[in-house]
C-alpha cells in the first residue's frame, strides 16, 4: 500500500490501518515508519484527518504518542508539534472538555425551541436539557424531568 491508497479509504478504515501499522512498527521497527508518517502528515490531496470522527482521531493520536519512539527524532518533532492536525484536535477536545466541566450549569448554553406553527417559544416546563459536547459543538437533547 502507498500513502495515496491509504488516504483514499473511508475515515474509519484509515484510522484502523494506522493503528494496526503502529502496532506492527513496535514489533518490527522500521517496516512501516515512513509510510505511516507520510499518511499522517501529507497535506496535498486528501488529508488523513478529513472526515475523521473525533473519537477515531483521539484514538489514533494516542496510538501515535504510544509509538513515538518508533519514529526518527525529526518525525517525532513534527508529530508532537503544534502544526500536527491530530494534536490540534486532541488539544481542542481536551480544552472543550475542561471548559464544559468547569462551567456552572447556569452558564451552559440553553436552547429555546420555536413552534413551527405559532412562531413562539415552546414551553420547556418539565423538560431538562442535557448538554452533550460533539465535534461540531454543543448538542442539546431534551429529556423528561422527574417530578420526585
Amino acid at each position: 500500500a502507498d500513502a495515496g491508497e491509504v488516504l483514499a479509504r473511508k475515515p474509519k478504515r484509515r484510522a484502523e490501518w494506522v493503528q494496526k501499522r503502529l502496532k506492527e512498527e513496535l514489533i518490527s521497527p522500521g517496516s512501516y515508519r515512513d509510510l505511516v508518517y507520510e499518511v499522517l502528515t501529507r497535506k496535498e490531496g486528501r488529508a488523513f484527518v478529513s472526515d475523521l470522527g473525533l473519537g477515531d482521531a483521539l484514538r489514533v493520536y494516542s496510538a501515535v504518542c504510544a509509538a513515538l519512539q518508533a519514529f526518527t527524532s525529526r518525525q517525532q518533532r513534527v508529530l508532537q508539534g503544534d502544526g500536527f492536525a491530530l494534536r490540534r484536535l486532541h488539544d481542542e477536545a481536551k480544552a472543550a472538555s475542561s471548559v464544559d466541566k468547569a462551567a456552572p450549569i447556569a452558564a451552559r448554553p440553553q436552547a429555546v425551541s420555536v413552534s413551527p406553527v405559532r412562531r413562539e417559544p415552546r414551553s420547556t416546563k418539565g423538560v431538562v436539557l442535557e448538554v452533550k459536547l460533539a465535534a461540531s459543538g454543543p448538542r442539546l437533547r431534551p429529556q423528561a424531568a422527574s417530578l420526585d
